[in-house]
């Protein structure tokens, strides 16, 4: 016969909490984030630049197209798609290409490009909270460094990881281990503000 359970006896969630100790929540150190999507309207950046670059090939791109086939995919992979369903295939892919990503370089590397208020606002109570602030960027690092000064990071230099747009538009989940080693944070100790699901993937 098994032993009677008493009322001395320790409670069942006594027990559990000794087989399965409660967890504690890992304590946030840093704070990142994408820094043309989230702090210079990236998004709309791409789709005015997109619109200027196909219009010069007597495309009109419209917003159900940009939805449709530029929405976190490379220019190398949607633009020969949208060329041929315009029936625009005479115009150089590469050249297209190539223009896209010098028109974005243009955009972002405007001395007059302001960030987002909000994303200011972000940056600055999180440091002001001792919070490290960094941030992902598909520019160079020279453009970069700019963007991360106007949106109020702090040591830029330091604070940022960029990679290429062509390689992957969207970070992927090394983009993000890379920028937290980058600035001395484990990755459990981050807290990562995305614009999309595709970004942690």
């Amino acid at each position: 016969m098994g032993k009677k359970i008493t009322a001395k006896s320790r409670s069942v969630k006594a027990l559990a909490h000794e087989v399965e100790p409660e967890q504690k929540a890992p304590v946030i150190k840093a704070v990142l984030f994408e820094l043309e999507c989230m702090g210079f309207n990236g998004r709309e950046a791409l789709y005015d630049v997109l619109k200027k670059v196909f219009s010069e090939r007597e495309i009109e791109l419209t917003p159900a197209m940009f939805s449709k086939y530029c929405v976190c995919v490379q220019a190398k992979r949607f633009v020969p798609r949208i060329l041929k369903a315009s029936g625009k295939k005479r115009f150089s892919e590469e050249k297209t290409v190539s223009d896209i990503l010098d028109e974005l370089k243009n955009h972002f590397g405007n001395e007059s490009l302001r960030p987002n208020a909000w994303i200011g606002k972000i940056v600055r109570v999180a440091s002001q909270n001792g919070y490290i602030v960094g941030a992902l960027s598909t520019m160079d690092q020279v453009t970069a460094v700019s963007l991360a000064s106007k949106a109020g990071v702090e040591n830029p230099e330091k604070n940022i990881f960029s990679f290429s747009w062509e390689e992957r538009c969207c970070p992927s989940a090394d983009s993000w281990i890379h920028l937290a080693r980058h600035i001395g944070v484990r990755t459990v100790h981050c807290a990562a503000l995305c614009t999309s699901s595709n970004s942690s993937k």
